[in-house]
């Protein structure tokens, strides 16, 4: 059970059901009351085709965690958790259902020592084009690479020479104690991600 709000900018946080369905090629998201589970009632159905949807972390005033499912760069459906953990475990069913990650390319990164990770967006990531990635990260004597579930190519890189420091975010959730950390670059925060060990 989460706090959803659909697309509407001010409607309140409600207590809702969340349910994802795969009838078909594309993800059904279906949104239903919180009343007594026998009566049910269907508030929301959203049809998730893979090539339209964006998954990414929204920002809100009254929640810290928060996730926005977009159709066509248009928001449809807001997801409210308790904690970054809680938050990005929404995330990873839906991006796993959406786009399931290849077997091979997860068993490689994790030979490879890399991390699960997802930007936890801001602008620098809006601006950078890194709205809603997510994938392996790992780390060589040169850089930090991000590469992607599915396909394993790469989908960011960072020159440690280019870096000024990455270091560990204080969190307020125990959940999320040392998970989340941001990478320093050009004087500001560059990037900061959730990191999910596999």
């Amino acid at each position: 059970m989460l706090l959803t709000r659909t697309n509407g900018l001010f409607q309140p946080w409600t207590k809702r059901w969340v349910v994802f369905q795969q009838p078909t090629q594309a993800c059904e998201l279906v949104v239903y009351s919180n009343d007594n589970p026998r009566s049910w009632k269907q508030l929301v159905l959203l049809t998730l085709d893979p090539r339209l949807v964006v998954v990414y972390r929204a920002f809100s005033k009254t929640r810290s965690y928060v996730l926005c499912v977009a159709i066509s760069n248009q928001p449809q459906l807001y997801l409210a958790g308790r904690s970054e953990a809680h938050i990005q475990s929404w995330m990873a069913a839906v991006r796993d259902t959406l786009w399931p990650p290849s077997p091979s390319v997860a068993v490689e990164k994790s030979l490879a020592g890399s991390y699960l990770v997802s930007v936890i967006d801001n602008s620098y990531s809006i601006r950078a084009g890194l709205l809603g990635t997510y994938g392996h990260l790992s780390l060589t004597d040169r850089k930090l690479t991000l590469c992607h579930p599915q396909t394993g190519h790469v989908v960011q890189e960072w020159y440690l020479r280019t870096l000024k420091r990455l270091a560990l975010v204080p969190q307020v959730s125990p959940e999320d104690k040392e998970k989340v950390f941001a990478i320093y670059a050009g004087g500001s925060v560059s990037t900061t991600t959730n990191l999910i060990p596999l």
